[in-house]
């Protein structure tokens, strides 16, 4: 009896200090219902899942978002993906009060850590370890997709010591200092440093060496470009994390902030999605695409999107020695897929990867027929990475369905002899057909001639174009680029926009703050006719007559 006195003592005392404990956290909340809320909804055990292995109550889109999800099941189909894990919407559903919270963070932190060990054992390296280190790729996986909307940081554990000792391996020389100097400019560009700031230190560079292309530096130059973007950050002010796991929290936070960035307000509110869906962030161990000129990114389409057929045709664009967001954000010239596409676009190279990267092609398109006709998806998008020619050195990184948008009426130009002789180049149509418009350069123009002319339709001229254009681009009927490719964000988005686009012209040159380009001897000032097809890519000087003619009734 005196025993069970004893036994029941220590237990009351135990329940006691368990509730002293509970009525401690809940007085800390008395005053904010909905943090009190969260906090009772929150299940950290669906908070990280690993993208490699099956879990039955974590694989789903809702939890791991649209990217994730898809990504564990090319890993389940036997695809190279990098590895990784998700730190999933549950987290940004509870945010406030996971962040909020010292123990529910901790708990968080200690779950993304055993990740990162498990990351380490996969990869045979280690975050943050000069000698042998693992960088990470750090992205947004919205439930519902949002191309290019949200935030995205590469490199993540890098800093000017594990650049000099990467740089000392065989095929990192030249890559170790270029993705110090891309981590530089993500981070700077997060901390309100514009792209511009950027391009001209990359530009004074090009033009003091005679370089036209980034690759084209040698190792120490590309050292000397890193360090000169550091110097810019750093003299405006900018705090720099050397750390890499204040890099890796700080590329997280901002991740999930990036949410309620406004252009992906304003691309949500256009779609008519819901702000409550959430994101996902994913946590990939990094594969380079820009080890040298052997290796590379891309982005496919397993169908041509000006096509009636549903058969499985690799269409898209890649370049060599870069890593996969120079593409997706439309900053560079790229290249082909195919040989079929390089003709049919009239493109002035003779490079494909078809034909440069024949083993990394056939592979893709093995990839791209067993997803289609074995695994019954529909149609993809696919971002990859190859390290090397060899098709074992192929990652898949992201996979999405194709927009799927059917066709309407297009406008085309009528053929006349004064129609031929005014067209100036050829570049990628990605959506709409005829489209003539006045030439502007700048939210300012455009709002100067809605106010005069409101009925004029309107092109936007752009050496490229950045989602963070996405509200600029709602208030134009057309798009000209001369960069990017059809698989760019803003390629993909124009269309989405129910814009007419033509990307990727390269004999323009946009001359963007003076208002005006060039091309073949031509000057296109601001408020200038322009006349795009965006079924065919041409560009004409001047104003012309359209006529109505519906191309295909099929779905692209």
């Amino acid at each position: 009896m005196i025993s069970s006195a004893f036994g029941l003592q220590v237990l009351d005392n135990f329940v006691h200090a368990v509730i002293k404990t509970l009525n401690a956290e809940l007085e800390k909340f008395k005053e904010n219902k909905r943090i009190l809320n969260l906090l009772m909804d929150y299940n950290p055990e669906l908070a990280v899942c690993p993208i490699y292995g099956q879990n039955a109550k974590m694989d789903n889109q809702i939890l791991l978002g649209n990217k994730g999800y898809f990504l564990k099941k090319l890993v389940s189909f036997g695809f190279p993906v990098p590895p990784g894990f998700i730190i999933t919407t549950e987290v940004f559903r509870g945010y406030d009060a996971v962040y909020g919270d010292k123990y529910i963070f901790r708990d968080l932190v200690d779950r993304i850590n055993r990740q990162i060990s498990d990351l380490e054992r996969k990869t045979g390296r280690k975050f943050g370890d000069r000698s042998n280190p693992l960088l990470l790729s750090v992205r947004s996986g919205a439930t519902v997709s949002l191309p290019g909307m949200m935030r995205s940081f590469l490199n993540v554990g890098i800093n000017a010591s594990i650049a000099e000792s990467l740089g000392g391996r065989k095929d990192f020389q030249w890559a170790a200092w270029d993705s110090y100097r891309r981590f530089l400019q993500t981070w700077g560009m997060f901390h309100g440093l514009s792209r511009d700031f950027f391009d001209a230190i990359m530009e004074g560079f090009k033009q003091k060496h005679g370089v036209e292309r980034k690759i084209q530096f040698p190792p120490d130059l590309m050292k000397a470009i890193a360090q000169a973007y550091k110097k810019g950050i750093q003299d405006n002010g900018i705090p720099l994390a050397d750390d890499p796991m204040r890099q890796l929290r700080h590329a997280i936070l901002q991740v999930f902030d990036s949410w309620y960035s406004e252009q992906a307000k304003i691309y949500r509110h256009q779609m008519r999605l819901s702000d409550e869906w959430g994101t996902a962030v994913i946590v990939q161990a990094m594969v380079f695409g820009n080890l040298h000129e052997k290796s590379g990114s891309g982005v496919i389409f397993t169908r041509d999107p000006k096509s009636a057929s549903s058969d499985v045709t690799l269409y898209g664009d890649f370049i060599f020695g870069v890593q996969g967001d120079d593409i997706v954000s439309g900053l560079v010239e790229t290249f082909p897929i195919s040989e079929k596409q390089r003709i049919t676009e009239h493109r002035h190279t003779n490079i494909s990867l078809e034909v440069t990267f024949p083993d990394i092609y056939a592979e893709l398109v093995k990839i791209a027929e067993i997803v289609i006709y074995e695994k019954g998806f529909n149609h993809q998008e696919m971002e990859f990475t190859f390290e090397g020619p060899r098709k074992e050195q192929l990652f898949v990184l992201q996979t999405r369905d194709m927009d799927q948008v059917k066709t309407k009426t297009l406008r085309r130009f009528k053929d006349t002899p004064l129609l031929a002789a005014s067209l100036m180049g050829m570049g990628i149509g990605v959506s709409g057909g005829a489209l003539c418009g006045k030439a502007v350069y700048s939210e300012e123009d455009i709002k100067r001639f809605r106010g005069k002319e409101p009925k004029t339709s309107l092109i936007l001229v752009r050496p490229d174009t950045v989602p963070d254009d996405v509200g600029v681009l709602l208030q134009v009927e057309g798009l000209l680029t001369a960069k990017g490719g059809a698989t760019s964000h803003a390629a993909v988005t124009i269309p989405q926009l129910s814009k007419v686009g033509v990307v990727g012209l390269g004999k323009l040159k946009v001359y963007e703050s003076e208002g005006y380009a060039t091309i073949e001897g031509q000057t296109i000032k601001t408020g200038d006719f322009i006349c795009i097809d965006g079924w065919s890519g041409a560009l004409y000087l001047g104003k012309h007559e359209r006529e109505t003619e519906k191309y295909y009734s099929i779905t692209l």
